[in-house]
């Protein structure tokens, strides 16, 4: 198994062009189209790897197999690295917002499983050249007209062809099949330039779905003037739509607090798991503990600004409302707790009633989501109230089943409040009279409590037939359910710790141990550079896992692409540095290359991170279009020549510096009192570079003689 995207070939004429420069903004010029006709295609070709070449008419041409690079043997199984270099406005970002938008295309043939349908943006003509376990793939987009196909027969059999044309409505099979043979694209861009909306207006269509039973025609488009783009960040379809861009943003804003807080939730279950399999998510961090704590308030707010019912009470008045849902044997409270086996009753502490309604908000916002929209019709008489005594109990039971069986991330936090509500009432390490604010020990007290519930029940569990509910077993899934034994002291795996980690009723701090300077270090008071290091890491990693837990007859791709767009932001040379070999590291150490497949793009503008990619992986754009003068090799290579070769530097040191060096070499000394020598001469001095001070040194001494 094997994925890289090879080629980005712009095919618009100059009639096409013209009519939609504002999606290929630098990309194309004049200069592309002064030897075509204006009806014929420019066939401008960028290449991410050594796969193709031009033939003498322009078309592709496969290279021959002993002269391109084995990616799984350079990096690693099912990893292959690219990265994209070159100026400020040599084309690296419009490169890369051509793939998205042709993604974007792509994705509303899905437009009948998503909850809100994709802009599709007219003027785009590109082919988009992939390629998966030697299989060759072509997306061509020509403005209304989309096509994925074989570029050619394999192994003799005719080429498949999947065309998109007038929004045809695709059913599900044929959706998961047209996914297995695509691609999952993760973009990171935390410039506080990028992605504003403004900048990505086009002629846009939005496709709604015609009403009555009588029509025959499925879709309806209409002329928009939204921006494409804000449509393809994070958003609630099951990863239905191939693409998301991180982080959020509203209108071209990003709302940091929260990014902070989703750090946290992103980042946690992957440093438990470094700390309990021993090794090192970072090279100088590592977990050193978690603390914990039910704040109440905390947990009400959440609940008061989506329940009307509870928007003008206080804490009594929400746990007044939650015990008369304990005491009523046909509520849908006692519902759930006979169908999840809950531990709760009148007499639980208070955390654990915000955590039973915080748990039944998410089980009736599920229909949302698309694998859950057939509960959606007459599920609940009104979704903005969610009044919980107009819910139809029947509906509410195929639901929970539904639930019950489904391993992927749209129930992961209803499986983690299930969890918590699976610990008795008398666990004497959790539950407790605790201050509002107090703090307790995750693995000690928190996880100590989940592993007192598996020994209490491990003996009824291993003697269950094993096509059980993959929910049947709190705590502990086994993914699928293969018959090993479970066991309070088991190793969790990556999946059950982000099963087993707090609700989102509860709150917590992580609090790193800094092996440098031998002391604990709160997450919130690390610097920005490391924050971003691990926001940016943790954020992919979290996409990556919620598309692999995707299960079912549900669109599931095989193959991600990862985009890390200005990617040295933030990070000191150093971290530039480790970059490459820390995101290996942790796709290997975690097993993800396994079952996935991994394309990742870096677009820097960093020696220190282009050290690591060999030659036959980068990309050198100037001026819009592909470089293909001779460069040194980037590879282990020298981080001042690569400044000036291969990031088409004029110079290697700071422009004042160099007008200041300018002086001394054209001064005439004749002309110059002693005072300004001596400054000139300290001037001199002070030039870090050896062999260009001896040089200095040398042209002044001439100047003097002379």
């Amino acid at each position: 198994m094997s994925f890289s995207i090879d080629c980005i070939q712009i095919t618009a004429s100059k009639v096409q062009w013209r009519l939609g420069r504002l999606l290929y903004k630098n990309l194309l010029s004049e200069k592309d189209f002064e030897k075509l006709r204006e009806d014929e295609p420019v066939k401008k070709n960028f290449f991410f790897n050594d796969y193709y070449d031009n033939n003498l008419y322009g078309n592709l041409k496969e290279k021959n197999s002993l002269e391109r690079l084995e990616s799984n043997s350079f990096f690693k199984k099912n990893i292959n690295i690219q990265a994209i270099v070159g100026k400020n406005g040599s084309g690296k970002s419009s490169l890369m917002d051509l793939l998205y938008l042709s993604i974007n295309n792509f994705a509303c043939i899905f437009t009948n499983l998503m909850p809100r349908s994709n802009l599709y943006a007219l003027g785009l003509y590109i082919n988009l050249y992939f390629k998966e376990n030697n299989v060759e793939y072509v997306l061509k987009c020509e403005n209304y007209k989309i096509s994925l196909c074989y570029r050619k027969p394999v192994v003799e059999t005719r080429p498949e062809i999947f065309e998109i044309d007038n929004y045809i409505e695709v059913n599900q099979s044929v959706a998961c099949n047209i996914a297995s043979k695509f691609f999952y694209t993760i973009v990171s861009n935390y410039s506080i330039l990028s992605f504003i909306p403004s900048n990505y207006r086009a002629n846009c269509m939005e496709l709604s779905r015609l009403q009555g039973p009588c029509l025959s025609n499925k879709w309806l488009s209409n002329l928009v003037g939204e921006s494409w783009i804000q449509r393809i960040f994070h958003k609630n379809d099951g990863y239905t739509c191939p693409i998301v861009l991180n982080p959020m943003r509203n209108e071209g804003n990003i709302d940091v607090e929260k990014e902070m807080r989703l750090s946290k939730y992103r980042l946690l279950s992957l440093l438990i798991y470094a700390k309990k399999h021993d090794y090192s998510f970072d090279d100088r961090y590592e977990l050193n503990r978690i603390e914990v704590c039910f704040r109440n308030e905390f947990a009400l707010n959440k609940l008061r600004r989506r329940w009307e019912k509870f928007r003008d009470v206080d804490e009594k008045g929400i746990i007044d409302i939650v015990d008369g849902w304990l005491k009523d044997p046909e509520s849908v409270s006692n519902l759930l707790i006979d169908m999840f086996k809950l531990k709760i009753s009148i007499k639980s502490f208070n955390i654990k009633k915000i955590a039973l309604a915080y748990l039944q908000d998410k089980i009736l916002s599920l229909p949302k989501y698309y694998s859950y929209k057939r509960f959606d019709d007459g599920f609940m008489d009104d979704l903005e109230i969610k009044d919980i005594d107009n819910v139809n109990k029947n509906h509410l039971g195929e639901l929970v089943e539904a639930i019950r069986l489904d391993s992927s991330h749209a129930v992961t936090k209803i499986h983690q409040a299930v969890n918590f509500l699976s610990i008795k009432d008398n666990d004497g390490l959790l539950f407790v009279e605790r201050h509002p604010w107090s703090f307790f020990d995750y693995e000690k007290e928190y996880e100590g409590a989940i592993r007192n519930c598996i020994a209490e029940n491990k003996e009824r569990w291993n003697a269950c037939p094993k096509d059980v509910d993959y929910f049947y077993f709190p705590f502990v899934h086994a993914e699928p359910w293969n018959g090993d034994k479970i066991e309070e002291n088991r190793d969790f795996s990556w999946n059950e710790i982000v099963e087993c980690l707090p609700p989102s009723v509860l709150d917590y701090e992580i609090y790193l141990y800094d092996k440098i300077d031998q002391k604990e270090v709160p997450y919130s008071k690390m610097s920005s550079g490391e924050l971003q290091l691990l926001q940016t890491i943790s954020t992919h990693l979290y996409h990556v896992r919620n598309i692999m837990s995707v299960n079912g007859s549900r669109l599931r791709y095989e193959n991600i692409n990862m985009i890390f767009d200005e990617l040295e932001i933030c990070f000191h040379p150093e971290y530039q540095r480790l970059f490459v070999k820390k995101l290996v590291d942790i796709l290997t150490n975690l097993k993800l290359n396994d079952s996935h497949s991994f394309n990742i793009f870096l677009i820097t503008h960093s020696p220190f991170v282009l050290s690591d990619i060999p030659p036959e992986r980068i990309l050198y754009l100037k001026d819009g279009s592909m470089d293909v003068e001779t460069k040194i090799s980037s590879f282990a290579g020298n981080i001042g020549e690569m400044f000036s070769s291969n990031f088409f530097m004029d110079d290697t040191i700071g422009a004042y510096a160099t007008k200041k060096l300018n002086e001394i070499i054209n001064i005439d000394k004749r002309n110059v009192s002693e005072e300004k020598k001596r400054a000139y001469e300290k001037i001199i001095e002070s030039v870090g570079d050896s062999i260009l001070k001896k040089l200095l040194w040398d042209k002044w001494n001439y100047n003097e003689e002379n």
